[in-house]
């Protein structure tokens, strides 16, 4: 268990890899460990999103959190997702965190059906009493049908335990209100979206949950220590390099009014996750069934992005 103050900086939500049967490549999950400890982080997330935790059962998902707490020895909290579709589940996931070491969980409001502002605060008040760690919220609409607004975020972290949240709405004027409600607060603000990772650590975010950390950990950490340090002009310049970084989380796509653009997809985001730590070295496969595997304009398109980056 930590305190909440030390949920800050570049805390990358991994990939789980998995082998061709689609079962947990460990070897490759410590890879990625390492590769993110190199990389000058300040934390790690297992088995969220980008973790595809939906995809493994629950002894599974006990076995990565434990082998992730394993490699990482303390240099670092981890956070470990405890999302799932109902209330007993998700404490049931918060318990397993806890007994594999975790020293934070990650929960999100029940999917799958809707809930209710009044769903959500039991939700939330009924995890938190059953847990031994400290709650971050998730709040990310597009996956569970909730969106968490300021007045919700401010009764749910009225509750003993819950010490922050994490932002994936990508909408920067929620971002800013909530900065705005929790001035000088000790509750976590954190950025979940990499196109507005700069801004906010310049604005006062305390971290950010960044999926191309997988990639750039190194670009990522920097990027937040120029944007708190209030150094604009690196941050920007640091910034433009991260977008060139997301255009891995696209298909490309031409229109002709507007020209060339991405358009962000599951099956792209896995895909081009993939191909970079392929040509890295750093595991071989995280895309599991029904998403899309990488073709080979997904691994050029990877190449090309690493190497502007300067990484291959």
């Amino acid at each position: 268990m930590i305190n909440a103050s030390e949920l800050k900086g570049i805390i990358v939500p991994i990939v789980t890899p998995v082998t061709e049967d689609e079962t947990v490549d460990y070897e490759g999950l410590r890879r990625v460990v390492r590769h993110m400890l190199d990389g000058g982080v300040h934390g790690i997330f297992a088995l969220g999103g980008t973790g595809n935790f939906c995809s493994f059962t629950a002894e599974q998902r006990f076995q990565v959190a434990r082998a992730v707490v394993q490699e990482v020895g303390g240099k670092v909290p981890v956070l470990v997702g405890a999302m799932d579709s109902s209330t007993p589940l998700v404490i049931r996931n918060v318990q397993l965190a806890g007994e594999a070491g975790a020293d934070a969980v990650v929960v999100e409001p029940a999917f799958y059906y809707p809930c209710t502002d009044e769903d959500v605060v039991a939700h939330y008040s009924a995890v938190a009493a059953a847990s031994e760690l400290p709650v971050v919220m998730y709040n990310i609409p597009e996956a569970n049908k909730v969106t968490i607004d300021v007045a919700l975020t401010k009764k749910v972290s009225a509750i003993p335990k819950v010490v922050g949240i994490k932002d994936s709405t990508s909408d920067f004027v929620y971002f800013q209100e909530l900065l705005a409600a929790f001035a000088g607060s000790s509750f976590r603000l954190i950025q979940g979206q990499e196109t507005l990772a700069g801004a906010s650590f310049l604005l006062g975010a305390h971290g950010a949950i960044l999926s191309i950390g997988n990639v750039v950990p190194r670009l990522c950490a920097e990027l937040y220590e120029a944007g708190i340090a209030g150094n604009i002009e690196e941050t920007s310049k640091l910034q433009a390099q991260m977008m060139s970084a997301f255009a891995l989380f696209g298909s490309e796509v031409t229109d002709p009014a507007s020209g060339t653009y991405y358009s962000v997809t599951v099956g792209s985001f896995f895909a081009g996750l993939e191909c970079c730590l392929d040509i890295l070295g750093v595991c071989k496969k995280v895309t599991t069934t029904p998403y899309r595997a990488p073709g080979p304009a997904d691994c050029e398109r990877a190449r090309g992005v690493l190497a502007k980056l300067k990484l291959k």
